[in-house]
């Protein structure tokens, strides 16, 4: 402001002196001296507004600022408060009525939103008045706030759940009384008054802030650390606390004698509410009396190394268990809603029995609906049964689940009182909660009878034994003898339970519970000590049956037996989980090389020479040289390709070319036979053309060919392709085609030749290659997999019903009479001697060594029998083994990938497709005679055996020789 009046000054000073000069008498700087005097004017008359509007803003600034500060040094009074509070709550003063109610609201409240609050306040005020005393609240809150986490972490947060429970449930009955007090002193018609009531009252009253005081006293003592003289001092305490609800039980004569009726009636009255209120702190020290059995047992059981002080707690436990069912029924009887609400008595009545009609009512509707799903089980095992019908793995689950409707109802009801009884509690409905053990009772003694049932049922099956209908009806009465036995100790451990939780004598009830169940299973198993025996023996090597017969005699049975039930329990669901199992092929292979383990050190001396006359006239049942009319095993292979060429001759569609590729024996020849047989009646033209051995040239390929489709083609396909119009519709199968290609220079010509043809537009002529897996492979890297045909089917192997099913249809046509050898039927159990379980035994073998081959399977069918004219001895199938093979020389190998690789060859072939001198390939082969893996035939052509195939593709496959 000073330096805007000097400044004016000095403008008028300016123009005095030059006003009169030539210089300031031109226009512009006198208009620029003027415009300088009218800003000037302007910016002082704004200043002097600043000026005078100043003191406002100030003293806007500063009231906010002071309200601000009146909020600080709150918040710091209410930490200062709290953590008094904390304090004498801890120091047990309990005479303050609030305290507990105040510390439990500060302890539980939220840090973070309060660490909020204060990061949003200023640093430091502006007014300067205030400054000093912000600074001092914030430094308190600081403090304060330090204190109290330390609190919160020490005392609050390493407390148990159970001990912060207590702590509010202490306060909430202090409250109640509190307000039980006031409604009692503040009746209309009340002749005594609320501190009359408390003078009465006050040795009472002083007992229950004793207990509540002590209680919060020991709260820090429940850490990790806790010791054995502080667990004594929650003990006494806890007497302590159900020693006062027996004194409460009624107010003396002598405080009674000078009262009126009306006053007596004041005095019973709060008497109750008393009652109700030293009922809580009992309940709450035993919460903590359970939680220290639970987590500090061994200080637990270090105040009392004496019987005699482990017997003086039992007695009061008991007593405890007394009085926690009182507890139930004095809080049933105050209630909260009159003392809390201030309703009346009439109408609290009529809501608190509402509530426990609901509560029964409840038990009533778990009762129907535990009913409805038995019927609601069978419903949907009947569905799935049905919708299970030809599935054979699900046969043995339709036989699981069938049983599970019997179990559903009381599994439904155990869970359901589960949740029955944390509902009463939340809703304090304690009068129902003695119900709940009752209710469990009869649900468990209803499932040790079907435990009972089951278990009998299932052992005398595993005997080998068959029940009769008296049989089965003394099984119901065992049941129901044997789960009656175990009823009074379970109906006692579960009051325990109810009643007072963790304890000394809730354990010795626990394991009383146990042995009354091992006596019960006891007398349940004595009746049937003989099948009981024989079914453990079922799961026990053969040389401990006398072992077992000597242990289970006489009186030790109903000791012993129970013990190793549980044993035979679990071969019984091992047993189960078998027969569900078998139905898939994984589980058959391992099934059959375990038993292969098992029977390799058992003598087979009985005589296996065969009938040559019978063997001669079975075996053309299964080498299919004669002309037989044998059974077809109908696959998906064969429907799929009969599908596809019925598409094709319908003008469905355009594909003429399918390859059938597949392991040496998988059935390829035979389907081409049935497709033909199947499509004989369609009008058209069908034949089977098998390749010899080796047509790898263009010309032999063409003489192959010409005579069927009655075309030269000597010059390709030019002529085929203008004889297609006229010509018939014409399936053209080709099989053993690896007989067209050598893996030589110019080897490949033949097979090209094919493809010329196959890849010709032609819409009558349809081509079926069938050749062998490993020559595909080979053929597919060298050309493509899928530039050659476009339709490729794959000649799986077999599942083992297909397998059986293929061997004994041909068995059946020959008229001979299976037997299984010893080996076969030497199984303990109730399936010893069955001739299922051989015939299923030995085909899961048969299968795992043929690797679902049905041609290998006819071999080692043919392998494994003693023929004689009455019949057929089936014994172990015979399976190679080519680990000796490892140590050959490596271009041995080489030579017999290539017979793999081309099915059969000559010395001449093998020289030319490998490039190994042809000493070598005959010393290969003459090996491959020696150990009996390789055959000629009469056209002097090498194969592998067909019993050796599987291990010489795989040796040769680890070993990176073949391309599948």
């Amino acid at each position: 402001m000073d330096c805007i009046v000097g400044s004016v000054a000095f403008i008028l000073r300016v123009n005095e002196l030059y006003k009169d000069s030539r210089l300031f008498k031109t226009l512009p700087l006198r208009s620029l001296l003027c415009s300088s005097m009218l800003a000037l004017s302007l910016l002082h008359s704004q200043a002097l507004t600043a000026l005078e509007a100043a003191p406002a803003v100030t003293r806007s600034v500063c009231s906010d600022e002071a309200a601000l500060l009146e909020d600080v040094q709150n918040r710091a009074e209410s930490l200062e408060a709290a953590i008094a509070n904390i304090n004498a709550a801890l120091a047990g003063d309990g005479n303050q009525k609030f305290a507990i109610a105040e510390v439990i609201s500060a302890l539980d409240s939220n840090p973070s939103e309060a660490d909020d609050e204060i990061d949003n306040w200023p640093d430091q005020l502006t007014c300067g008045d205030l400054r000093d005393e912000y600074a001092v609240a914030r430094e308190s809150i600081a403090a304060s706030s330090a204190k109290f986490e330390v609190l919160r972490e020490d005392f609050w947060n390493k407390l148990p759940p159970s001990a912060r429970g207590g702590l509010r449930d202490l306060f909430k009955s202090f409250q109640r009384l509190q307000a039980r007090l006031t409604a009692i002193g503040s009746t209309e018609n009340a002749s005594l008054s609320r501190e009359q009531l408390e003078v009465i009252l006050l040795p009472q009253l002083s007992s229950l802030v004793t207990l509540r005081s002590a209680y919060t006293t020991l709260l820090p003592t429940l850490d990790d650390s806790v010791s054995a003289t502080e667990v004594n001092t929650w003990l006494n305490r806890w007497r302590e606390s159900m020693a006062l609800i027996g004194t409460l039980s009624s107010p003396s004569e002598a405080a009674l004698k000078t009262l009126t009726p009306a006053q007596q009636d004041q005095v019973y009255d709060a008497y109750r509410g008393m009652q109700r209120d030293a009922s809580r702190i009992a309940i709450t020290f035993n919460r903590i009396r359970g939680y220290l059995w639970q987590n500090h047992h061994d200080q637990f059981l270090a105040t009392m190394p004496d019987f005699g002080d482990r017997a003086e707690l039992l007695i009061d436990e008991a007593l405890a268990l007394g009085n926690g069912f009182r507890w139930l029924y004095l809080d049933a009887l105050a209630g909260s809603l009159a003392s809390d609400q201030g309703d009346s008595a009439v109408l609290w009545r009529l809501l608190q029995g509402a509530e426990y009609l609901l509560g029964l009512g409840s038990l009533v509707l778990l009762a129907f609906i535990a009913r409805y799903t038995r019927s609601f089980g069978e419903n949907l095992q009947a569905r799935f049964a049905e919708s299970s019908r030809g599935k054979r793995s699900r046969v043995q689950l339709v036989r699981l689940f069938g049983g599970i409707p019997h179990w559903l109802p009381w599994l439904t009801a155990w869970y359901g009182l589960d949740f029955l009884q944390s509902r009463f509690v939340s809703y304090e409905l304690v009068l129902v909660l003695p119900l709940l053990p009752f209710a469990k009772l009869l649900v468990l003694y209803r499932l040790l009878r079907l435990c009972g049932v089951w278990f009998l049922q299932r052992m005398i099956e595993l005997a080998g034994a068959y029940l009769s209908e008296e049989q089965e009806a003394e099984i119901q009465a065992a049941a129901q003898r044997s789960a009656a036995i175990v009823m009074l100790p379970w109906l006692l451990k579960g009051l325990y339970d109810l009643g007072i939780g963790p304890s000394l004598t809730l354990k010795i009830l626990t394991f009383v519970t146990i042995i009354t169940l091992l006596v019960a299973f006891g007398v349940l198993l004595k009746p049937w000590a003989k099948e009981f025996i024989k079914a453990l023996q079922y799961f026990l090597p053969e040389r401990l049956d006398p072992v077992c017969d000597k242990i289970f005699d006489g009186r030790r049975f109903l000791i012993i037996a129970p013990l190793s039930a549980p044993i035979l329990v679990v071969m019984t669901v091992l047993s189960f989980l078998h027969k569900i199992f078998v139905q898939f092929d994984w589980y058959r292979r391992l099934m059959a090389r375990s038993f292969l383990l098992r029977s390799a050190n058992q003598d087979d001396s009985a005589p296996r020479e065969s009938d040559a006359a019978a063997y001669e006239d079975y075996q053309r049942w299964f080498n299919g040289t004669e002309a037989l009319e044998l059974p077809f095993i109908r696959g998906s292979v064969a429907e799929q390709m009969e599908q596809m060429i019925r598409a094709w001759y319908q003008d469905r569609s355009d594909e003429n070319t399918l390859l059938l590729y597949g392991d040496r024996g998988t059935g390829k020849t035979s389907i081409l036979q049935r497709i033909s047989g199947q499509l004989s009646e369609e009008n058209l033209d069908l034949t089977i053309i098998d390749v010899p051995a080796k047509t790898t040239c263009a010309s032999q390929v063409a003489a192959l060919l010409e005579p069927t489709l009655g075309v030269s083609l000597q010059d390709g396909p030019a002529e085929l392709i203008r004889s297609d119009d006229d010509r018939r519709a014409t399936v053209v199968m080709l099989d053993n085609a690896q007989n067209l290609f050598l893996r030589s220079v110019g080897g490949l010509e033949g097979w090209e030749t094919l493809l010329t043809l196959t890849r010709a537009r032609l819409r009558n002529i349809y081509w079926v290659i069938s050749i062998d897996s490993q020559s595909w492979a080979y053929l597919a890297n060298v050309f493509g997999r899928h530039y050659q045909f476009n339709t490729l089917l794959q000649c799986r192997p077999w599942n083992q019903n297909d397998i059986r099913s293929l061997i004994l249809s041909r068995n059946q046509l020959s008229g001979f009479k299976i037997t299984y050898d010893q080996v076969l039927l030497s199984t303990r159990g109730p399936e010893a001697g069955s001739l299922r379980n051989a015939e299923q035994l030995y085909f899961s073998l048969l299968w795992d060594a043929c690797r679902g081959c049905p041609g290998l399977a006819l071999e080692l069918w043919l392998s494994s029998l003693v023929v004689r004219p009455s019949g057929v001895i089936v014994g172990l199938p015979e399976e190679t083994n080519g680990a000796s093979l490892e140590r050959l020389e490596v271009d041995r190998f080489f030579v017999y990938a290539a017979l793999i690789m081309h099915e059969n060859m000559s010395t001449t072939e093998l020289v030319e497709s490998t490039a190994i001198p042809e000493s070598r390939v005959r010393s290969a082969l003459r090996t491959g005679f020696e150990v009996g893996f390789i055959r000629r035939s009469a056209d002097r052509r090498y194969r592998i055996e067909s019993l050796w195939y599987h291990p010489i593709t795989r040796l040769l496959a680890r070993k990176n020789l073949l391309h599948e």
